[in-house]
């Protein structure tokens, strides 16, 4: 087969020398220049948010990368691009919303769905003008045309006018499901929720083939086909874990996560005429499931590997796939979308010389057009080279991490920045990673460690987790440093430990819980008091099932003031940097506040940066930057790459 478009990221194979400050900080924290690629059931068109010239846009390409559309986002938070049909594009967004004095948290993320068409050029947003609907789409459930109408399904939440007042009040706070007319905006309310939380599958043909109930104090739930009123299945899910996963690997079948207890997953593939069931993939490690463009059936998976490898059940399109992959020697291949002919292949590739490309891949003519890099300003030089480290726990747990070094110097006696990634059920790969990739350039190794309570290695390895925040889990991550100088990699004088979310409680409590280890910590979004944590969350839904899932998370009977860094801040032994978004809605920015108050009691150093407008994801480019600039000059002054 011949690739188009290959040949010019494989000529810069090879090239090692580089100076240690490549390119800007900038050119790591800008936003993506391409992403949210999807194409159309057809294939006929592809979709993206890309950056032209100096701005994010809606971009909509023909087969001949010609623009059919091309639509100015501002700062809009895009979260997802999808296609209903060659003319209409539906665009999910978010934007932080703050509530009313009445509600136990004081903001949220809120998500519209806008509906473009190509075509006419004209928009609309999904229930808007719609005074029933609270806070836009809840959640979206597929396309289908119906009455020869094409249409979409969300979720909203629905309000009812209160007695006299003229004001509208919730019914309820769960959600109902809407089939709503993607040219004209009317909707129709499908299936009323209750009290109950309901969630649901649609197929391709419109059909709510399944509605699954479940009570926020038992955690029972129902599964019933609501055509024929018929239980298809039953439980109890004390900790809210298991639910709905996609439509199944035929028109009349329903995947249902089962999950109770600490396996990775438990599904069963249900026929919801018959409620005949069978276990799907329960001895594979699944990162997420692939769905058919079009009929939104199940036809393959992602595992949890390293190499995030996509299979499928059906040999053709396993091939094409296969094909695909050895197409581009020497480059992580990742999937990310095709046509429903499985004749065009979306797919994202990194590398030793590849920030990360995406391209559409023509199988029958087997060629493959480049559609966009993710960070085109970043060069091969600019890349270090990144591996997997293995090593051992103290309590002999085989333990696995992943390692960026800067390019051009010797592996040896390196400054280090430990890099713990959130969730903390989450974790690293092998791939380019924008933010370990910047700190490799100022001339730092950097260390990613998926510490026990990490997904993708089984269940026993993520139930390890379990009660382990600030002890085992805390513990792996030095475990990691020590193994790395113990190999002679990094000098372990010459360590800061940095993270985000969880990963940014981790680094308090590397300078708090722990001692000794790291010569500076900077926490972005950190949680730094559980009570608090644990207070807020579950005072914000009430649910009971969420109670019960972050007792099982910090473990039955934790002291949770003995493993929060707010606690026991008097004992910091290095200067600590917090850097919060406004905006977060995930963990408050009081976490932070919290944290500052308590170390300048405690006469301890300490610096707050504010990212104004911010969420927790770091959606937006210019404070994205920001957090990245002022993180790289607190450890360079802490931890300076070329010296002691």
């Amino acid at each position: 087969m011949a690739w188009r478009g290959v040949l010019a990221v494989l000529a810069a194979a090879g090239v090692t020398a580089v100076p240690v400050h490549g390119a800007p900080l900038s050119a790591y924290g800008a936003l993506p220049g391409i992403d949210l690629v999807s194409i159309a059931p057809s294939g006929n068109r592809v979709g993206m948010v890309g950056v032209v010239g100096d701005a994010r846009n809606l971009v909509v390409l023909d087969r001949a990368e010609q623009p059919v559309m091309l639509s100015p986002l501002g700062d809009f938070k895009v979260r997802g691009v999808d296609f209903a049909d060659d003319s209409h594009v539906l665009v999910s967004l978010s934007n932080t919303q703050k509530l009313g004095w009445d509600f136990a948290t004081d903001k949220f993320e809120a998500t519209q769905v806008v509906v473009l068409n190509t075509e006419t050029k004209k928009s609309l947003i999904v229930f808007q003008g719609k005074e029933y609907s609270f806070g836009g789409v809840f959640d979206s459930y597929g396309t289908a045309t119906v009455d020869g109408k094409l249409s979409g399904f969300f979720s909203t939440i629905t309000t009812e006018r209160t007695l006299g007042y003229g004001e509208r009040a919730w019914t309820d706070s769960v959600p109902d499901l809407y089939r709503v007319d993607l040219d004209s905006g009317r909707t129709k309310l499908l299936s009323n929720a209750g009290p109950a939380w309901r969630d649901w599958l649609v197929d391709s043909e419109g059909n709510v083939l399944v509605a699954r109930d479940i009570t926020r104090d038992t955690g029972a739930w129902t599964l019933r086909n609501p055509d024929s009123g018929r239980e298809l299945a039953k439980g109890t899910d004390p900790q809210g874990k298991g639910g709905l996963v996609s439509l199944g690997r035929t028109p009349r079948t329903v995947v249902l996560s089962t999950r109770v207890g600490d396996a990775e997953h438990e599904w069963a593939e249900i026929n919801v005429d018959s409620g005949a069931s069978e276990q799907l993939l329960d001895d594979v490690a699944v990162s997420e499931v692939i769905t058919a463009t079009g009929t939104r059936l199940l036809i393959g998976y992602v595992a949890s590997g390293d190499a995030q490898a996509a299979t499928f059940f059906d040999k053709r399109r396993e091939a094409r796939m296969r094909g695909t992959v050895k197409a581009f020697p020497g480059l992580r291949v990742t999937y990310v979308d095709a046509d429903s002919a499985f004749d065009r292949i979306i797919v994202h590739t990194d590398g030793p010389d590849d920030s990360g490309t995406y391209w559409r891949v023509d199988i029958p003519t087997g060629s493959a057009d480049e559609l966009g890099h993710d960070y085109p300003t970043i060069k091969a030089a600019d890349i270090g080279p990144v591996s997997m480290f293995d090593y051992r726990a103290g309590d002999g747990l085989d333990l696995h991490g992943v390692l960026t070094l800067p390019r051009g110097r010797t592996p040896k006696g390196l400054p280090l920045i430990v890099l713990p990634h959130g969730g903390p059920a989450a974790r690293d790969y092998p791939q380019f990673d924008w933010w370990a990739q910047a700190l490799a350039s100022r001339g730092y190794a950097v260390f990613q460690p998926n510490f026990r309570g990490s997904t993708g290695y089984g269940a026993k390895f993520r139930a390890a987790g379990y009660g382990q925040w600030g002890k085992l889990m805390q513990t792996d991550v030095s475990d990691g440093v020590a193994a790395l100088a113990a190999r002679g990699i990094i000098d372990p004088k010459r360590v800061c430990i940095m993270g985000a979310s969880y990963g940014g409680y981790a680094a308090l409590a590397g300078v708090t819980l722990q001692q000794g280890l790291y010569r500076c910590a900077v926490a972005v979004a950190g949680v730094s008091d559980l009570k608090m944590m644990f207070a807020d969350e579950v005072g914000a839904t009430g649910d009971r099932t969420q109670r019960r899932a972050w007792k099982s998370e910090f473990g039955a009977g934790t002291d949770l003031a003995a493993v929060s860094p707010a606690y026991a801040a008097a004992r910091s032994d290095a200067p600590v940097l917090l850097i919060h978004g406004r905006d977060d809605t995930v963990v408050p920015y009081a976490q932070s506040e919290r944290m500052a108050a308590q170390l300048r009691a405690a006469g301890k150093p300490v610096e707050l940066v504010t990212l104004a407008g911010e969420d927790h994801w770091l959606s937006i480019g210019t404070t994205r930057v920001q957090m990245l600039e002022a993180a790289v000059a607190f450890v360079e002054k802490h931890n300076p790459p070329g010296g002691h």
